[in-house]
């Protein structure tokens, strides 16, 4: 028997840039972080326990990748485009992130 690959499947269902990285990143960090053998595919939204940990771990690699937790109340705090774009300087994020974490 042959070695195996992982493979990342994503859709371009959103079409936004935030929601294609994030899904990227959490998809790659099921690789990383979950054994090899497992295959998800949680099409009703249904995940047992495990699953559903699995899913909350993937969720936090890539949302702390993506952005991390110390910039959350930096986010919170935004009143100005200037300061959303020097957010994404000083993070160096792409500013869809931002503006995704806003709810812009």
């Amino acid at each position: 028997m042959g070695l195996s690959a992982p493979v990342i499947a994503l859709t371009n269902r959103h079409k936004f840039a935030d929601v294609i990285w994030f899904a990227f990143v959490h998809e790659a960090a099921h690789i990383l972080l979950h054994p090899r053998r497992a295959t998800f595919i949680d099409t009703e939204g249904t995940a047992n326990d495990d699953a559903g940990q699995q899913e909350s771990a993937a969720n936090k690699y890539a949302a702390n990748l993506l952005f991390p937790d110390k910039a959350n109340g930096e986010i919170r705090k935004l009143r100005s485009l200037e300061a959303a774009r020097n957010l994404t300087v000083r993070y160096q994020v792409s500013p869809g992130i931002i503006a995704a974490a806003t709810g812009i």
